[in-house]
């Protein structure tokens, strides 16, 4: 008698399922990167207040790439924000365009208030630096809400 679909299917999907109890897919960020993460935007950041712009840049760019190798959203918009703000203060305005969009568009998938606030903020200031002062002043407001 052969087999119907339905036990092919149920077969093929148990053959997915290790032996060993593991899951198929195990997240690649946990709290220990986490951390490390955190402490490299304490970092970035004391870097930032002592207008040590290079080495804020450098480490804000290693916390980049860590977190696109980690595939955190989260990690990578906080990273962006730090390289802005690095930009922002050495008036390097040409380098960062496009990234506070997709720093608001991360914080609203993330459902992140904080960094949809900062990514309006910095597109604001590239406005208001661009002479463009009616567009900041809609980009400020926005970055308050």
């Amino acid at each position: 008698m052969p087999f119907s679909a339905r036990t092919y299917a149920a077969v093929f999907f148990a053959m997915l399922i290790p032996a060993s109890g593991t899951v198929l897919a195990q997240p690649v960020y946990n709290k220990a990167d986490s951390l490390a993460f955190e402490k490299r935007l304490i970092s970035i950041d004391e870097s930032i207040d002592k207008q040590k712009y290079k080495e804020a840049l450098h480490l804000a760019n290693e916390a980049l790439l860590f977190s696109r190798q980690k595939k955190t959203l989260y990690g990578e918009a906080w990273s962006l924000i730090k390289i802005n703000e690095a930009e922002i203060n050495q008036e390097h305005y040409s380098t960062i365009q496009s990234s506070p969009l997709f720093i608001v568009q991360a914080g609203k998938q993330l459902g992140n208030k904080q960094i949809t606030g900062i990514g309006y903020l910095q597109a604001a200031q590239l406005k208001m630096y661009g002479n463009k002062p009616a567009e900041a002043e809609l980009l400020f407001e926005k970055s308050l809400q």
